[in-house]
């Protein structure tokens, strides 16, 4: 049996120290994700275990002697998907008020969605350290935008509704930039391959995730006074792991966790984008 359970002590009102710096930050989000994800491996799933997160007693209103509402201290800002199987404080093991959290399908930077990460930035910035983008592979809105991609005379089949539609076209340059990386990499029959489809909606997954990431930093640097670094992952439904797919395996031969860095100009870009098509994940359907 194993159980996450969220502690807190109305007596002892700080349970942990919050990161001083976006350095301390990647690290806990890191290191909340490779226990997230290790704590239902299969060599130890059987085992009866448990986890506790513990839960500022302030950050709930629990403490008797106030009566004004908490105080709002995110240390990260996160985009994610709004996949269900993706429940973002879960993933990073982290507890309330630690993450500001913006969820819409896709991950992708609608006008709502920037106005609320540009809020978290410009008035929870005595907390706030980073901003993370997170994708996750197998991501429905982006296989929308790859069918569309392959199969445009279906556009308005796969993509119906204005919502919907407005959603597939934000993410349709990072499947033409995928579309292009492949072709770079993989020569000008890979469209014929058999996997190509799949191949196209793993590269597009981690290219959205970092082309938002960087949009993102743009969007939000061009606002005085606020300079916070921002930075992408993807995570895996299977392994439970947020990774950057081109990262080298770990000496056990897992992908190495982590968060990226989007790139800042095109050129950089350009060599992201030939470094996803020929990362591991695409290989596997590819070579």
């Amino acid at each position: 049996m194993i159980e996450i359970v969220y502690r807190c002590d109305p007596r002892a009102p700080s349970a942990e120290s919050a990161p001083k710096s976006c350095a301390e930050v990647r690290e806990r989000l890191v290191e909340g994700n490779r226990i997230f994800a290790n704590l239902f491996n299969a060599d130890t799933a059987q085992e009866s275990q448990t986890r506790v997160i513990p839960i500022d007693a302030t950050a709930l209103g629990l403490t008797p002697q106030t009566k004004t509402a908490p105080a709002q201290r995110p240390f990260a800002a996160v985009l994610a998907c709004a996949d269900a199987r993706v429940p973002t404080e879960l993933i990073f093991h982290q507890a309330c008020n630690h993450l500001f959290v913006t969820r819409v399908a896709g991950n992708v930077l609608s006008a709502e969605g920037l106005g609320s990460l540009e809020y978290a930035a410009c008035h929870l910035s005595a907390s706030l350290k980073l901003v993370v983008v997170l994708g996750h592979r197998g991501c429905g809105a982006v296989s929308a935008a790859v069918d569309c991609y392959l199969r445009p005379a279906e556009y308005t089949s796969i993509a119906p509704t204005h919502g919907l539609r407005a959603i597939v076209d934000r993410i349709s340059h990072a499947v033409r930039a995928a579309a292009e990386s492949l072709q770079a990499r993989w020569g000008d029959d890979v469209k014929g391959h058999r996997s190509y489809p799949e191949a196209l909606l793993e590269a597009a997954v981690v290219i959205n995730a970092a082309r938002t990431a960087s949009v993102l930093r743009d969007e939000l640097h061009a606002n005085d006074g606020v300079n916070i670094e921002v930075a992408y992952g993807v995570y895996d439904l299977v392994s439970r792991r947020v990774e950057v797919p081109m990262h080298e395996k770990t000496a056990d031969g897992t992908e190495a966790g982590g968060l990226g860095t989007p790139p800042a100009s095109p050129e950089e870009f350009e060599r992201f984008a030939a470094c996803v098509a020929g990362s591991k994940h695409v290989q596997e359907f590819l070579a």
